[in-house]
C-alpha cells in the first residue's frame, strides 16, 4: 500500500494537534513561572514539573519534525530514510507516553501517603510498557538492516501487535491511577466538614477526571485503530490520524492539569508568592493521613 497519502494525513493531523498543544504549553508556563495574579516571576519554581513540561515540549516538537521528514522521504521514494525517521518518531512517542504515565503514577503515590502497595499494579503495567517499547524499537532497528520484503512485512505486523500491548498497558495505568486518585478525593470529601475544603476537593476531582478521560479516550481510539490496521491495510488512514492525536493529547492532558491547578491556586490564594502559602509545590495532590479526626479539614495542597 502506498504510504505517502497516509503520511500526509499523519503530518496534517499532528500539525493541528501540535498547535493545540503549544497553546496549552504556553499557558502552562505562565502558571509555572509567574505569580498568581501578575507577571512577576515566582520566588520558588517547581523545577520538577517545569523540567518535565519542557522535556515533553521538546519531544513533541521533535516528533512533529520527524513526521514532516518522513512524508518528505516518501515523496522522494527514499525508503531507508523513511524507516530511519519512523524509528526515531516511534522512540519519541514511546518516551512521551512513559514520562506522562510516570508522573501520573507519582501523583497517585503521593496522594496515598507514599504507599508503594497502591502503585504496585500500575507500576507493573508501566514496566511492561517500557519492555514492550524497548523491544519494538529494537525490531525497528532490525528492520533497517533487513532487505527481505517478506521478513520486513512480518516485522511490521509484529510491531503493530507490540503497539497493541503497549497501548493496553498505557490504558490500564491511566484508568487505575486516575480512578484511585478520584476515589481518594471523594473519600476525603465525605469526612471533610469545611465547605471551602469540599469545594476545592471537588474541583481537584474534576481536574483529574477531565484530563484523565481526555488522554485515555485518545489512547483507546489509537488502540482500536492499530488493531484494525493489523487486520486490514484500509484502516491506515484511520490509524494515521489517531496516532498523532494521541501523541499530542498526552502532553495536552499533562498541561491542562497544571493550568487548572494554577487557576485554582490563584482563586483561593490571590496573594503573591512572596507571602506565606501552602501551595509550595504543584507536583502532586497531598492529603493528611486518614488517621486525623474526621472533623478536621483535609485539603489538597497541590497537583
Amino acid at each position: 500500500m502506498d504510504l505517502l497519502f497516509p503520511s500526509l494525513v499523519n503530518s496534517f493531523v499532528q500539525a493541528i494537534s501540535y498547535g493545540l498543544y503549544i497553546a496549552t504549553f504556553s499557558h502552562c508556563l505562565r502558571w509555572l513561572l509567574y505569580d498568581n495574579e501578575s507577571w512577576k516571576g515566582r520566588n520558588k519554581l517547581n523545577w520538577p514539573m517545569l523540567t518535565i513540561s519542557i522535556l515533553v515540549f521538546l519531544l513533541g516538537t521533535a516528533g512533529l519534525g520527524t513526521s514532516f521528514r518522513m512524508t518528505l522521504a516518501l515523496h522522494q521514494s527514499d525508503d531507508l530514510l523513511y524507516n530511519t525517521f519512523n524509528t526515531v518518531n516511534s522512540a519519541l512517542e514511546y518516551t512521551t507516553f512513559q514520562i506522562v504515565d510516570a508522573v501520573l503514577i507519582y501523583r497517585c503515590w503521593v496522594v496515598y501517603n507514599y504507599s508503594w502497595r497502591v502503585i504496585c499494579l500500575p507500576g507493573l503495567f508501566w514496566i511492561a510498557g517500557v519492555i514492550l517499547s524497548s523491544y519494538d524499537i529494537y525490531l525497528y532497528s532490525v528492520a533497517l538492516n533487513t532487505y527481505d520484503p517478506e521478513a520486513i512485512d512480518k516485522l511490521a505486523l509484529l510491531t503493530l501487535h507490540i503497539w497493541n500491548g503497549f497501548f493496553a498497558c498505557n490504558i490500564a495505568v491511566n484508568i487505575y491511577a486516575t480512578s484511585t486518585i478520584i476515589y481518594r478525593i471523594l473519600r476525603v470529601m465525605r469526612i471533610s466538614t469545611a465547605n471551602t475544603s469540599g469545594w476545592r476537593l471537588s474541583q481537584t476531582c474534576r481536574i483529574v477526571a477531565e484530563s484523565g478521560a481526555l488522554y485515555t479516550f485518545s489512547t483507546i481510539v489509537n488502540l482500536i485503530a492499530t488493531v484494525l490496521l493489523a487486520q486490514d491495510d484500509r484502516f491506515n488512514y484511520f490509524q494515521s490520524a489517531a496516532d498523532p492525536l494521541n501523541f499530542s493529547m498526552a502532553g495536552i492532558a499533562f498541561n491542562l492539569i497544571l493550568i487548572r491547578v494554577g487557576q485554582q491556586r490563584a482563586a483561593r490564594n490571590p496573594v503573591p508568592d512572596s507571602a506565606p502559602s501552602s501551595d509550595a509545590n504543584i507536583s502532586a495532590i497531598r492529603f493528611r493521613h486518614e488517621s486525623t479526626k474526621a472533623t478536621e479539614s483535609q485539603n489538597p495542597s497541590t497537583l
